[in-house]
């Protein structure tokens, strides 16, 4: 049953609801990943090929803002890093792995199997065997 269901068993006629609006179905979809890591029955596995989705979303929004900048012109008052910023060096796989918790060796092993059927990556989940480190999906 759902909340909207007991509610209406329960004559609740209204209910709380948060609507979100997103400029396009990138951020859309970047929205619902970052919602679906947030549940706590996800394996290592899991995490890391919704990581892997959620950086290649990444990538596409910042290719369309850097092109939506491009297509605004040049700023002349601005430096391209203020004085003073830590700027981390480092593969976006690595950053994303040490942000969300999971280990970088999972997720260059779930970009691994990802890359050779990502047809099947996107209906399975990723297992990683303990004992010889073997990423492989299941269904």
């Amino acid at each position: 049953m759902n909340r909207w269901e007991i509610a209406k068993e329960l004559n609740i006629l209204s209910l709380p609801v948060i609507v979100f609006h997103y400029q396009n179905p990138v951020e859309e979809s970047l929205h619902i990943i970052k919602a679906n890591l947030q549940r706590r029955h996800l394996n290592e596995g899991q995490r890391a090929m919704l990581l892997l989705e959620m950086d290649s979303f990444q990538q596409e929004l910042e290719q369309q803002r850097q092109e939506a900048k491009d297509r605004q012109g040049t700023r002349t008052d601005l430096t391209s890093v203020p004085q003073g910023t830590n700027v981390e060096n480092g593969k976006s796989v690595d950053k994303v792995a040490k942000a969300k918790g999971v280990s970088p060796r999972t997720m260059y092993r779930a970009k691994a199997v990802k890359k050779a059927n990502p047809q099947k990556a996107k209906r399975g989940r990723l297992v990683v065997a303990r004992d010889t480190g073997e990423a492989r999906l299941v269904k």
